[in-house]
């Protein structure tokens, strides 16, 4: 009897992620979600810390969006946020995108692009919307430190956010991306939502210059979904004059072929930080895995933390 007590409390201590406290916080919880949402079911990952299960104010909360052609698993394995999430506190949620015939290509509609969720039209903005009021029912979210960070077109769709949600989302750190208002393969680019933020938004945007996928000065992309791109620079000159920034672009980081620019004197503090890596491919800074098989040239970077530099952005400035 005895033996079978001390079996069911280390099983249970087993599934709760065991108890320690400090920095040594085990792993805490990681589990799948799925609601139903304009008759689709839509899904989200959801990892909470063993730091934000103890915390008695309200968490900050990340949501990450995954690349076009890939999941919510993959986003983890290219970034380790869930070790930054540890480390931090917050709530991490990973939705997954959009795939009619389950054949694991799952894509966002960030306008004009990608994929299956472009073509269907799906209203990817009202999803997210709908997943973060899911968690805010389960935890205590704090309402002004809800970010979003996303990698190519994951990154697309924070700045997508940024523009459509922008009474709820704090920040964004899109990475390898753009802003996809515009349909840059027409040749008039007419536009294909409105991006008119009802606030101004700080952006941290990171981006590898030899990437061929994402190419930072636009034009053809070499990924699979292929299209034309616009230059970087037009996201980050509608963010500077969307947010009113009056001083800048000023160099705040450099190592290596990294570093890194900042607008600032914005209303609200909503600075635009500019990252950029000469050698970089289609990759997300600080981890060793080269984005999309190697097919998006560059190289993988150490010289620029994407953890570190999003997660300190984001500190810096929550939602007023």
């Amino acid at each position: 009897m005895r033996l079978a007590l001390t079996l069911l409390a280390l099983t249970l201590l087993s599934a709760l992620g065991g108890c320690s406290g400090g920095d040594n916080t085990p792993p805490g919880e990681d589990s799948a979600h799925a609601l139903l949402i304009d008759g689709r079911i839509e899904r989200y990952r959801l990892y909470v810390p063993g730091r934000a299960q103890r915390a008695n104010e309200p968490l900050p909360l990340l949501i990450a969006l995954h690349g076009g052609g890939v999941n919510a698993a993959s986003m983890d394995e290219l970034t380790d946020l869930k070790a930054l999430a540890d480390r931090k506190g917050f709530l991490y949620m990973r939705p997954q995108g959009y795939d009619a015939e389950n054949r694991g290509f799952q894509t966002w509609n960030a306008g004009s692009c990608c994929g299956e969720a472009e073509a269907a039209g799906i209203d990817h903005v009202a999803v997210i919307n709908t997943m973060i009021d899911d968690v805010a029912a389960q935890f205590d979210v704090d309402p002004a430190r809800i970010y979003v960070t996303g990698h190519s077109n994951g990154g697309m769709m924070a700045y997508r956010l940024a523009c459509q949600l922008s009474d709820r989302i704090a920040a964004i750190a899109p990475n390898s991306s753009y802003q996809m208002d515009r349909d840059y393969d027409r040749l008039l680019q007419p536009t294909v939502y409105a991006c008119q933020p009802s606030r101004p938004v700080p952006v941290l945007h990171m981006h590898g210059l030899a990437d061929t996928c994402a190419p930072f000065e636009g034009g053809q992309s070499t990924g699979i979904e292929g299209g034309e791109r616009p230059p970087v620079a037009d996201s980050i000159d509608f963010w500077v004059g969307n947010n009113r920034c009056s001083s800048g672009p000023v160099e705040t980081y450099r190592n290596g072929d990294s570093r890194c620019v900042t607008y600032s004197g914005c209303e609200d503090g909503a600075d635009v930080v500019l990252c950029t890596t000469d050698s970089a491919g289609h990759v997300w800074p600080g981890s060793l895995k080269l984005g999309a098989e190697g097919v998006c040239g560059g190289q993988t970077t150490t010289r620029l933390d994407a953890n570190t530099t999003l997660w300190q952005f984001f500190e810096q400035h929550p939602k007023p």
